[in-house]
């Protein structure tokens, strides 16, 4: 791949997606984290929500 360049970003989007709406594998989780893990980044589910905020 000398010279390419790679568009990861809708890719990620992709995995986040598919991670907060419980579509991975755990292979694939375990993947995915490990992969990100190599440069410093945590895989973060996004919270979820029960009802309105209180706030």
């Amino acid at each position: 791949m000398d010279g390419d360049r790679v568009m990861i970003g809708p890719w990620l989007a992709k995995v986040r997606t598919k991670l907060n709406d419980n579509q991975l594998l755990s292979e694939q989780e375990e993947l995915v984290s490990a992969t990100l893990a190599e440069h410093g980044i945590d895989l973060v589910r996004a919270p979820e929500t029960i009802g309105p905020s209180s706030g």
